[in-house]
């Protein structure tokens, strides 16, 4: 079966921009077809492990690999999480940052390496799900910390600047206790 001509332009597409790891599906509106034409053929590009979806509307370039541990066939993005996060980021229109534990820790004002991978958005108001397999991105905005699926505990504190001295209100944000 010959490639649809829909396909061919996304390959063309893909091929003019060799560093770019992550695409929104809005960039391949000009590949020609109609909008279900081009979902059809991003649909099949994921099955045969070209894209891993990551998000609504969010893919990344990707390898099929055989696992290491259970000896099956596995589809992983081709670049680090930190890459193609941050260039995803930007094409949404956010200025991803470091966080406020990486930056700490940069900065010598903390010895606790981060545990997870985190941005911080500033005061963007970003509420996507943006994530491969079982892991999330983590996003921090001035108001607090979001793990986009599940509340983070304890890095509201180290968000706000708040000492040991504060308590986590209802929705998860914390606040400080009068003394």
């Amino acid at each position: 079966m010959y490639p649809s001509r829909i396909r061919l332009a996304i390959e063309k597409y893909l091929e003019e921009r060799p560093d770019e790891v992550a695409f929104l599906r809005s960039e391949f509106n000009g590949c020609g077809g109609s909008r279900s034409g081009v979902d059809k053929t991003l649909r099949s590009m994921v099955e045969e492990g070209k894209f891993v979806r990551v998000g609504y509307g969010a893919y990344v370039r990707a390898e099929p690999v055989i696992s290491p541990i259970t000896k099956s066939p596995a589809t992983v993005p081709v670049a680090l999480t930190k890459t193609w996060a941050a260039q995803l980021l930007r094409k949404l229109g956010v200025d991803p940052q470091q966080d406020s534990a990486t930056r700490e820790y940069n900065e010598g004002k903390s010895t606790q390496v981060p545990a997870w991978f985190a941005f911080d958005v500033g005061k963007s108001r970003i509420s996507r799900k943006i994530g491969f397999g079982k892991g999330r991105l983590v996003l921090e905005s001035v108001g607090g910390c979001y793990w986009l699926g599940e509340a983070l505990r304890g890095c509201f504190r180290g968000v706000l600047g708040l000492t040991s001295n504060a308590r986590e209100t209802s929705i998860g944000r914390a606040a400080p206790v009068s003394t």
